[in-house]
């Protein structure tokens, strides 16, 4: 599944980034078989939501449904039920030994259930380790290998570290944005000619315009044209906020995928329904004013991701 086979794409990922049993359903001990039931009810509201906003005019075409398969297995099937592409998520950032397992074991759910891709989070620090960044880029090229042999395309979702401090003089926002950029262009590169050969790369964006550029070039060097680049939105669960219209940093995020030469799409995090899911318990109506909810909030995004590309031409 190449995004830019169909483009601009919408992705919306409902994965646990927002741990459904726990910021949500307030689960803290081992969980009963009913209270998984019930976890795995809030991942199809979820979806609910996503089918409504293709109702009202979110094309199915360019929509893809994520999910992993612990308690994401209901929206999978429901997604292949109504033909719409779904990829599969490894639920851990690529980096200790024992997910290469948890990525098998996904790689192998996502052929059953009809997936088309499979999503690995990477957290691969090119100035790290030598010998622990080895070991990382065996793993990765297991993984791509898996993939190949399953006729799946993998997506890398590449997770710079955490912000370092800026040189005396900088200011914050010119350091971070010059960091995120370095991180992700150089993991790109490296992870490249190491021989990960991904179909997909994913990652939250620096925003600065020529930035945001260098990363979606890097993603096509060397003549590879069959790769795709899409923009994180809404990456970070907020359950006390349940809006409809996305916020400024969503916006302008978004507007930025729009707007440059090589992104295919964005992909839509747990911001847009967690506030949503939040509140089901609180009013009768709780799970209808959900969805209407999580509908309304993907709508308006799209309406503005697509507005944005439509203005700058390069649609």
């Amino acid at each position: 599944m190449k995004a830019q086979e169909d483009s601009p794409q919408f992705w919306v990922a409902i994965d646990d980034r927002l741990n459904f049993c726990r910021k949500v359903r307030g689960y803290r001990r081992e969980l009963s078989a009913a209270e998984r039931q019930r976890a795995a009810s809030l991942k199809a509201v979820a979806f609910d939501g996503l089918v409504k906003a293709i109702e009202a005019g979110l094309p199915k075409s360019r929509t893809s449904l994520w999910a992993d398969a612990d308690l994401g297995e209901g929206v999978h099937l429901r997604a292949r039920a109504m033909s719409l592409n779904s990829g599969m998520i490894i639920p851990r950032p690529v980096c200790e030994p024992a997910v290469l397992g948890e990525a098998y074991d996904a790689i192998k759910s996502a052929s059953l259930l009809g997936a088309k891709a499979v999503i690995a989070p990477v957290n691969y620090h090119p100035f790290r380790d030598v010998d622990l960044r080895q070991r990382q880029l065996e793993r990765l090229r297991l993984i791509t290998a898996r993939c190949e042999e399953s006729g799946l395309t993998l997506a890398v979702a590449l997770i710079p570290p955490a912000d370092t401090e800026p040189e005396p003089g900088t200011p914050p926002e010119v350091h971070h944005a010059e960091m995120r950029t370095m991180y992700l262009v150089e993991s790109m590169r490296e992870l490249q000619d190491m021989g990960v050969n991904a179909g997909i790369w994913l990652a939250e964006p620096p925003l600065d315009p020529r930035s945001a550029a260098t990363f979606a070039a890097q993603a096509h060097v060397d003549d590879r044209t069959n790769v795709s680049t899409l923009f994180a939105v809404c990456p970070r669960p907020k359950p006390a906020y349940a809006r409809v219209r996305p916020g400024k940093k969503d916006r302008v995020t978004a507007t930025l995928a729009a707007r440059t030469a090589g992104v295919d799409g964005i992909i839509v995090g747990p911001h847009a329904f967690s506030g949503h899911l939040a509140k089901i318990d609180r009013s009768p109506d709780g799970r209808e004013s959900a969805v209407e909810g999580i509908a309304a909030y993907l709508s308006n995004l799209w309406a503005a991701y697509h507005k944005a590309g439509l203005a700058s031409g390069v649609r």
